[in-house]
């Protein structure tokens, strides 16, 4: 996939500029033409900028609540004797987003050029999952291709739920210490000098607490601007060295690293990709199939490893049950349950119960890991806050022992 800045008119005559996702030039000119566009102009970005902006796409990417609508909407028409096609075309005209039109546009047109729908799927990167995609495919081959829309909708909608379980997991922390951060940066810059002005206090015979608080809210003020910048750019070279794969494998490593964070880290990894298993497996799919999917769909580098090698040793004949356990990633529990799913057949239903497992694990790790943050924030806030109101006291007693 090539990104693609372009120049459109409307119907209306209306000059638009944006850029798109598609495998070539020809593509992207199709693509613009079926959406009613008139292409003025279509030219690839530089592959440097391409590597280095591969996020910083125009448009929003397709969202989950989008694609699981879509998949529930779909599999209810098919399942009703809808041709594809027509359900296709008729779900496009009624999403509101513009990427997830564009999504159902190189889909339909990829049908009308005779391929399946799960090549369709799957040549649509970034916008279908590739689990998704497989689910399709092999629910496309058995005939059975409304009940593989609804598992993918089922599997959308948990995947949201991991989504939201790793949101909650950072943002709250995030927002107390801002919060925490602000208040101090407040008290600090403009509180403290604007009272010490206020009092007309001789700055050579202020304590030295006051003076350090007051130093430091000069050094804050000067150079507030370009620390900004400073942090914009180290965000940018993060984001750039994370695309590079040993970068990503070293970030990922730190991550899983961290105290709680890494923990539960690993514990979303692995119930993501025990729970992709499950899924795979009760739609069809061979386990070593089912393995290389789970690991081209691993978010973490680290856990991709330990799939490779875990597909290697099935590979090789190892049972699965043994495979887990030489990772050394999953609990003597998990192992029993697996190997008990593999004896009796029931693989796809012990890896499910399993990820219901960790999925428990991880909400009461979550909840005390920000039990346990909460108070230390407030902590950490009173004692500075207390430093500073300290610094600003000192001079009026000073003041009032002179009277």
């Amino acid at each position: 996939m090539k990104y693609f800045h372009y120049r459109v008119r409307d119907r209306e005559g209306i000059v638009h500029r944006g850029g798109s996702w598609a495998g070539s030039r020809e593509e992207a000119v199709m693509e613009l033409m079926g959406q009613g566009y008139w292409v003025l102009d279509v030219s690839p970005r530089g592959p440097w900028l391409q590597g280095f902006n591969l996020d910083f796409r125009i448009g929003r990417p397709v969202g989950r609540n989008e694609l699981t609508w879509f998949f529930r909407q779909l599999s209810m028409l098919v399942e009703a004797g809808v041709p594809l096609m027509e359900s296709l075309e008729s779900l496009q005209e009624q999403v509101s987003s513009r990427s997830m039109k564009e999504a159902l546009g190189r889909i339909a047109r990829e049908l009308k050029r005779g391929e399946s729908l799960t090549n369709a799927f799957t040549k649509q990167e970034g916008a279908i999952p590739l689990v998704a995609a497989r689910m399709i495919g092999s629910g496309e081959a058995g005939g059975t291709l409304g009940t593989a829309l609804q598992r993918v909708s089922s599997y959308l909608e948990r995947e949201q739920e991991f989504v939201s379980r790793a949101r909650r997991a950072v943002i709250y922390p995030l927002l107390l210490a801002s919060f925490a951060f602000g208040v101090i940066l407040f008290l600090t810059v403009f509180v403290v000098p604007r009272l010490v002005t206020v009092f007309d206090f001789d700055m050579t015979n202020l304590p030295l607490l006051t003076r350090a608080i007051l130093g430091l809210a000069d050094g804050i003020e000067m150079w507030m601007g370009p620390a900004a910048v400073f942090i914009f750019a180290l965000g940018l070279i993060i984001k750039w060295y994370r695309k590079t794969q040993t970068g990503r494998d070293k970030t990922d490593r730190l991550l899983m690293s961290l105290p709680l964070v890494g923990l539960i880290i690993r514990r979303l990894g692995i119930t993501r990709f025990i729970y992709n298993m499950g899924i795979l497996v009760q739609s069809g799919l061979s386990i070593t199939e089912t393995l290389r999917v789970c690991e081209q769909a691993a978010d973490n580098t680290v856990l991709a490893a330990v799939i490779q090698e875990v597909y290697s040793n099935v590979y090789r004949g190892q049972s699965i049950a043994e495979s887990l356990q030489v990772s050394g990633l999953f609990a003597p529990p998990v192992i029993q349950m697996v190997a008990v799913g593999e004896e009796t057949g029931r693989l796809d239903e012990s890896l499910l119960r399993v990820s219901g497992y960790y999925d428990a694990e991880i909400e009461h790790l979550i909840q005390t890991g920000l039990s346990l943050l909460e108070p230390l924030l407030v902590i950490i806030m009173a004692l500075v806050i207390g430093v500073i109101v300290t610094g600003l006291i000192l001079p009026m007693l000073d003041m009032i022992k002179a009277f």
